[in-house]
């Protein structure tokens, strides 16, 4: 079951995570997380660093829950009975999932938890017309991507 090129590689990746994005709340979750995280980063004015930090953040909480996603499904072909070994390889990969999330969430206070960045943020949204659409763009599309992107994914995928 080898790819026979680099698109077939590259067009089997994104049905996996189409694949987890329909059926993975969690990631979700992150992915809309990550979008208004984004938006406030985008009005804080952080520096090329503190990007390149923030995306790399981002990217490991989404890759951990894909991971534990495909540890999960291959667990689950290996037995339909409970089994102790399948439990800890499940719990483990979520446990992994739950370190990272964790990490990135004390990236982010540590760019986002000074007052003077927080004013500059608030300030930023609520008199830059143009941030604060953008921000209302992304709210709206972070509700669609939640709540309604499963849906269309899965009609899709039939």
């Amino acid at each position: 079951m080898r790819n026979k090129n680099f698109f077939q590689s590259i067009k089997c990746a994104v049905k996996g995570i189409l694949t987890a994005l329909a059926d993975e709340r969690n990631l979700r979750f992150d992915i809309a997380a990550a979008l208004a995280v984004g938006v406030l980063a985008y009005a804080g004015n952080l520096e090329r660093t503190e990007w390149a930090l923030l995306l790399l953040v981002i990217a490991a909480v989404i890759c951990a829950e894909l991971f534990n996603t495909a540890v999960e499904h291959t667990v689950d072909i290996k037995t339909d009975k409970y089994d102790k070994n399948a439990e800890i390889a499940k719990n483990t990969a979520a446990g992994a999932t739950l370190v990272t999330a964790g990490c990135a969430v004390l990236v982010g206070i540590l760019l986002f938890a000074d007052f003077e960045r927080l004013f500059l943020i608030a300030g930023n949204i609520a008199f830059l017309p143009k941030l604060r659409l953008i921000a209302i763009a992304v709210a709206v599309f972070d509700i669609a991507l939640i709540f309604i992107a499963p849906l269309v994914i899965k009609k899709f995928r039939k």
